[in-house]
């Protein structure tokens, strides 16, 4: 337990990780989990011209339901 001292000194990130505020994000777990698009494809459907990334994700998801979101996609 933290005594008052401990606690005022205490920054607000490490506060908002005692008190449980803090989700812990691990993106190898997620990755080892969901579906990865062919980056290969990816890369060479976007050199045309009139091809957009949300096509080609949702191409992705009807393919596999299972695979990462929109967000994660676009990176």
């Amino acid at each position: 337990m933290l005594g008052i001292d401990e606690i005022l000194a205490t920054n607000d990130v490490e506060m908002r990780r005692l008190l449980g505020l803090v989700k812990v994000y691990n993106p190898h777990k997620i990755k080892s989990i969901k579906t990865h698009p062919d980056w290969a494809y990816i890369d060479k459907e976007m050199s045309c011209p009139d091809m957009i990334l949300g096509l080609l994700w949702q191409e992705f998801k009807t393919l596999h339901p299972d695979g990462i979101g929109y967000s994660q996609f676009c990176e």
